[in-house]
């Protein structure tokens, strides 16, 4: 499959949980944060953050879309510039199973990294699935393609595990998801994406978020760190 018809792809599932889609069965849930910090002085420095997130959930099915991006700079010096777009399907099976299809895209300019996407489907089982609360795991193949600013390409297979949990409380919510991708000709070329956030409601449209993500890439480019952690602080406006 070429970046082209990955990124179609990805990008017609990330479509489908446009927040202006109705269902007759499942309200879409939409929300656009923004964060910026700035500082002036001995040092200048600027960093924002823009999050799009939409989700459906239905008795037979699950969507999932998410846009972000960021970008810093202190004293002239870009310090994070990136974007990301992810989205998955999850097709039920049974009251506890479920097929998925898993996409994403980025780009990470400090990472060294011109593109990398991710292709995966997979096969997945609810611990828990309720209207509030909901635990997943699943897992399967990944096809993974990736250009760097070397110029260098690859292309894989690789396996994955992936786990989410989320919790919906009267005008908060929790969550997390962990995702374990690993090549299965060589498992020391691995990725580990992990994120907890929580976000509490100012009132019925606004809200507070915070919000930490890391990826651990254990095959990065060299001169450039493995690990790349995110604190977020954002205003949410739910759609």
């Amino acid at each position: 499959m070429n970046k082209g018809t990955f990124i179609f792809i990805n990008l017609a599932l990330f479509l489908l949980t446009a927040p202006g889609a109705r269902s007759e069965d499942g309200r879409w849930k939409s929300n656009i944060s923004l964060g910026v910090n700035a500082a002036r002085g001995n040092a200048d420095s600027l960093f924002t953050n823009f999050l799009f997130d939409a989700e459906r959930k239905r008795t037979e099915d699950i969507l999932r879309g998410n846009l972000s991006a960021a970008y810093g700079e202190t004293d002239d010096e870009t310090t994070a510039n990136e974007i990301m777009i992810s989205s998955q399907y999850n097709r039920t099976v049974t009251a506890k199973t479920f097929w998925s299809l898993m996409g994403s895209a980025e780009f990470n300019d400090i990472s060294g990294i011109d593109y990398r996407y991710t292709v995966a489907p997979g096969y997945g089982y609810y611990f828990i699935k309720e209207e509030k609360r909901l635990l997943e795991l699943s897992g399967g193949l990944a096809y993974v393609g990736e250009k760097f600013d070397t110029g260098e390409k690859e292309d894989y297979i690789s396996m994955f595990i992936s786990e989410r949990f989320d919790l919906q409380m009267k005008n908060s919510k929790l969550w997390n998801n962990l995702m374990l991708i690993p090549e299965i000709s060589d498992f020391s070329n691995f990725i580990l994406k992990g994120e907890i956030g929580f976000e509490s409601g100012i009132n019925e449209r606004l809200g507070l978020r915070l919000l930490l993500k890391d990826i651990y890439d254990n095959s990065t480019q060299p001169g450039r760190d493995n690990n790349d952690i995110m604190i977020m602080s954002l205003l949410t406006y739910r759609l």
